[in-house]
């Protein structure tokens, strides 16, 4: 025909015919001759491709030369669908004769690479290979070599590890990048140790690639390696060494991580917690209760907040032993996993580790463990059965932090009687704060008194007085005012309730909200 094919003006005109037999398989033939639209050419070779019709192919190919770049394309395209030597020769030819820029050099390179894939598929993986290994050539893109990589990978059995391990070990971060991304492809536990091997000696990035990569294999025998990174130089790397060993690790892994918790600081401290949390497997939390033993306080205190995210209740007594530490940030953190931890059976020992306590911020999360625990017991009048034994002894702090209790685990041995002492707030009054009594039963409540004559202006600033029946459903405030005096008397219509509770609703720089004594009169 001696014309260079195009469809502006001195247009390809295809003409397609399709013969069908019961016994014969579907064929297309075209002849090309000079007068239809690029659009209908471009739809013609692409239904030559699907139908993968390889003697089409040597038309195919000249059409690949077209101007018209959605033809050139398209022709390309089917010759990947159709595949085979033939297919095969005309791409790489294409290849040659294409720039690196070119635009139709990345759909040449991907038809190319699915005629590999079909030669794979019908077990010629030698002419696979040969064409993977041409796509892998430095001058292709990255997302062309990645996936020449992974043919190369997939038909070289045994030597598929020195594949990978090759550009994985090279000085460039691109290839390092690529090898990574095939490094879950290969099985076995040589490979993961020798990918594990190269961790010290790959860029920083890659590194942190290598690292999530071990982690998806899900081979333990990366753990040395991965555990080593966890003190790496860069914070990436050893946040994504944490990362890895959440879903890797063992309990080898539980003293590594909250080391790494407890050295670290934000989010590098919290993944490494995190994964601490996460670890499975047998023994965990019988590891973690034994490192407490051993480890220094900062430790300890991840350890403790391991045991509390993990749900460890067995872990119990040996939090008891930790809230009696000489450290006081390992005994405020133990209140604090005790509280969510504990049950009934441990409340007297909380009790009297709460007499104990130094310091505000440890007898507040002290406080909070003994109301917390308290509060699940089902019966409220048992709830103060081993707070109140306490209370005669206790002096000055102890004596506050014990009437607080009480004032939140309700029930009417919570008030003693004795106008000499008090149930207070521990801190000055603020919006919020509240008393509750449980009367047992059912009864008639008509007035409210409220008296703290020897704590003369720690009277509420604020109130608001509600009713229950199962202290559940409190609906609205019954009274509402302001306290001026010691004395607060609060009167409304008699009602029956078995719950009463004063809710706050003032506050004061300095004083406290005391109540030396509560009464309850039917009108």
């Amino acid at each position: 025909m001696g014309k260079t094919p195009d469809s502006c003006g001195l247009g390809w005109h295809v003409q397609a015919k399709l013969g069908r037999g019961r016994n014969t398989a579907s064929s297309l033939h075209f002849t090309v001759s000079l007068a239809a639209p690029g659009d209908i050419l471009a739809g013609v070779i692409d239904s030559l491709g699907r139908k993968h019709d390889r003697k089409a192919v040597s038309a195919i190919a000249q059409l690949m030369r077209s101007p018209n770049t959605i033809i050139a394309q398209s022709a390309a395209s089917a010759l990947g669908n159709i595949g085979g030597d033939e297919a095969a020769a005309e791409l790489e030819a294409a290849r040659k004769r294409s720039g690196a820029s070119s635009k139709l050099r990345p759909v040449i390179n991907d038809a190319y690479l699915l005629c590999a894939d079909r030669f794979v598929k019908d077990g010629k993986n030698a002419k696979a290979q040969a064409i993977y290994e041409k796509l892998y050539s430095p001058g292709e893109r990255k997302h062309v070599r990645s996936a020449a990589l992974r043919g190369m990978v997939s038909v070289s059995g045994d030597r598929a590890l020195a594949i990978v391990m090759k550009p994985l070990t090279s000085s460039d971060p691109a290839l390092q990048a690529i090898a990574v991304s095939h490094v879950i492809d290969i099985p076995g536990e040589a490979a993961t140790k020798a990918f594990a091997a190269q961790l010290p000696k790959v860029s920083t990035s890659c590194r942190v690639l290598l690292l999530g990569a071990l982690a998806r294999r899900g081979d333990k025998a990366a753990l040395p390696q991965v555990v080593a990174s966890l003190k790496d130089r860069t914070t990436e790397v050893r946040m994504a060494a944490a990362e890895a060993l959440g879903k890797l690790g063992n309990a080898s892994a539980v003293v590594p991580l909250a080391s790494a918790a407890a050295s670290a600081e934000g989010a590098e401290a919290k993944t490494a917690l995190d994964s601490l949390t996460r670890l499975s497997g047998p023994n965990i939390n019988d590891t973690i209760v034994r490192a407490l033993k051993s480890s220094p306080a900062k430790t300890q205190v991840m350890l403790i907040k391991s045991l509390s995210a993990r749900r460890a209740i067995a872990a119990v007594p040996a939090l008891l032993k930790c809230a009696e530490e000489a450290n006081k940030s390992v005994r405020t953190e133990a209140f604090k996993a005790l509280g969510g931890l504990a049950d009934a059976k441990a409340l007297p020992s909380l009790v009297k580790l709460l007499c104990k306590t130094r310091g505000a911020s440890e007898r507040s999360a002290a406080e909070k463990a003994v109301s917390t625990v308290a509060g699940k017991i089902d019966d409220p009048q048992q709830r103060s059965v081993h707070i109140l034994p306490a209370l005669p002894a206790a002096r000055g702090a102890m004596k506050a932090s014990l009437l607080k209790v009480l004032g939140k685990c309700g029930g009417a041995k919570a008030l003693d009687g004795n106008p000499d002492t008090r149930w207070d707030t521990a801190g000055p009054m603020r919006k919020g704060m509240w008393f509750m009594l449980d009367q047992k039963v059912e009864k008639q409540v008509g007035r409210i008194v409220l008296e703290c004559r020897k704590s003369a202006g720690d009277y509420p600033r604020g109130y608001e007085l509600y009713l229950s029946n199962d202290n559940n459903n409190w609906g609205k405030a019954i009274a509402t005012g302001k306290g001026t005096s010691p004395v607060v008397t609060i009167s409304f219509k008699p009602q029956y309730a078995r719950f009463v509770k004063i809710v706050q609703t003032g506050e004061s720089d300095r004083m406290y909200w005391s109540i030396h004594t509560f009464k309850i009169e039917p009108k």
